[in-house]
């Protein structure tokens, strides 16, 4: 009795941290802090800023993002994903890099194409997310 015990609580300890290892941000590795969009997977969607333990509680995620400055390295991000430029756009001072990563679970369609990573750059400041950047940068 005691060994099926042991066991029963060894597998809940092993499910625990699998479902918290599994769980966590895209961007974990470049912020502390992210914009999750919850609820809806477009600009409907809910946003709210969490940082990696609040982002274990959330449910209906539908995308990530993050800001940064100019000085990032983000061409260490795009090989880290192995991502492949899709789509570039400018206007109202904003130029979008849309890419596409098979490392990354988010997905949409612009313009017949599937992305999953947009870089937006407004002078100095960079913002990143996955699938794409819902509201304004």
């Amino acid at each position: 009795m005691f060994k099926k015990l042991c066991c029963v609580a060894v597998c809940m300890v092993l499910a625990g941290y699998l479902a918290i290892s599994y769980r966590t941000p895209i961007f974990e590795r470049y912020s502390d802090t992210f914009t999750v969009y919850l609820n809806s997977p477009s600009s409907l969607s809910t946003e709210i800023a969490v940082d990696r333990w609040d982002f274990l509680t959330l449910n209906k995620v539908y995308g990530e993002s993050f800001v940064t400055n100019a000085e990032f390295d983000l061409q260490k991000l795009i090989d880290d994903f192995s991502a492949k430029l899709v789509l570039t756009e400018s206007g109202g001072g904003v130029i979008n890099y849309y890419f596409y990563s098979p490392m990354i679970k988010y997905k949409k369609s612009i313009k017949n194409q599937a992305v999953n990573l947009h870089v937006a750059y407004r002078g100095e400041v960079l913002t990143i997310g996955s699938p794409i950047i819902f509201g304004s940068f």
